[in-house]
């Protein structure tokens, strides 16, 4: 009896190793990641420049030899915007087991996978900077190259009142969107304000697409505020810049990532002109080691937009994730961990991974999967997009976490 027991024993164990082996196989076998983004939404005019940057920097890379070899294969789905598309290209990802990971963008969308990612242990990065979702012990797979949208907010607030030039304090208006996206740096901003001595900003809402904004404008021009910290799109923006112009509004506009653009000038024509915004990436005009690299991508796979200069650094963030993946399976082969949990670990082991100088460089732990707290701020000047500072930080504050 001892005797058969024991080599019964010995099957599970021997089962239970393939089963291991059968998941590493898989994954060597066929390197696969899956990417949701919105390519002809409301947010398209940005998405689609992220996307563009992430097939580019795995397509250079396969290029080039791919991973020890092997081409990583990028299945991209757009989900328009629309969370049931969203979800359903997650479903289809998740089923494929070679797919080691996921590139979610949409903020509303990412957020509704969230107990998905976890139920299915399987990571989610990409673009949406919600800060609840970079609580690593709440979200464990979700990951973004920050700041969060609460943490740019804080920097914006920063940089209004280290640069204001009246007297006192200077006061502030939010214009944001409806939705997850424009509320998401809300309590971050009233927080922030009450410890700068500023005003609590009032909360002005634009709708997405919205063609006329008059009734928003009229009501900043009546709160005569020094500043205007805005979260729209740069698309979105550009209608709110015009009606400013036009209804004689004298403040300064701060954007966050997502409203400003190379293309400002193009969008809001001479309304454009001293807008300011904000962003962790680097442009296409700033000399950095990873540069070289960006260049040749956008040349060879996207030659008539880069040459016409249609290419933004939206597209230079795409291209960062992509690094940041690259190097996520590179680690967990490293560990021999190829797997989904393997993707995991790996990113949680970056401390100040440097992207050649295209970010400011990656770090994640287990608690904080923010990416970085730092960013510049541009300035609209002559048409360009020009950098105005060097890298702003906010302190790495554990109250502001998830907040």
């Amino acid at each position: 009896m001892k005797t058969k027991t024991f080599w019964i024993l010995i099957l599970i164990g021997v089962f239970c190793l393939n089963l291991v082996r059968v998941e590493t196989s898989i994954a060597e076998t066929k390197l696969k990641w899956g990417a949701a983004v919105d390519l002809s939404g409301p947010t398209s005019d940005m998405a689609a420049q992220h996307a563009w940057g992430l097939i580019d920097c795995i397509k250079l890379m396969n290029a080039r030899g791919g991973l020890n070899g092997k081409k990583l294969e990028l299945e991209m789905v757009d989900h328009k915007y629309n969370t049931q598309l969203g979800i359903a290209a997650y479903n289809r990802f998740v089923e494929d087991k070679n797919v080691l990971g996921l590139y979610i963008q949409g903020t509303g969308i990412a957020y509704a996978l969230l107990p998905k990612n976890n139920a299915d242990k399987i990571v989610a990065i990409g673009t949406n900077l919600d800060a609840d979702m970079t609580v690593g012990e709440k979200y464990p797979y979700n990951f973004c190259l920050g700041p969060t949208y609460s943490d740019q907010a804080r920097i914006a607030l920063k940089y209004m009142v280290d640069s204001f030039e009246g007297g006192g304090k200077p006061k502030v208006c939010v214009v944001r969107p409806k939705g997850r996206y424009g509320e998401s740096p809300l309590k971050a901003i009233d927080m922030y304000s009450e410890e700068l001595g500023i005003e609590k900003p009032k909360d002005i809402i634009v709708d997405w697409g919205a063609l006329d904004t008059t009734s928003q404008v009229l009501l900043l021009k009546q709160s005569e505020p020094d500043y205007v910290y805005i979260t729209l799109t740069a698309m979105n923006a550009a209608v709110v810049l015009k009606d400013a112009m036009r209804y004689g509004l004298k403040t300064q506009f701060v954007a966050d990532i997502r409203t400003i653009s190379e293309q400002m000038h193009y969008y809001a024509r001479e309304a454009a002109e001293g807008y300011k915004g904000l962003t962790p990436f680097a442009t296409f005009d700033i000399d950095v080691p990873g540069a070289k690299d960006v260049k040749e991508a956008a040349m060879t796979f996207r030659e008539g937009k880069y040459m016409n200069k249609e290419l933004t650094f939206a597209y230079i963030e795409g291209y960062c994730y992509g690094l940041t993946i690259i190097e996520s399976i590179n680690r967990a082969k490293k560990n021999g961990e190829l797997t989904r949990e393997g993707i995991k670990n790996a990113l949680d082991s970056f401390r100040g991974v440097q992207l050649g100088g295209l970010y400011p460089g990656v770090t994640f732990t287990p608690k904080d999967h923010r990416g970085s707290l730092r960013a510049r701020m541009f300035e609209v000047k002559a048409g360009k997009m020009v950098p105005i500072t060097d890298y702003i930080a906010v302190s790495d504050d554990q109250k502001y976490l998830g907040k």
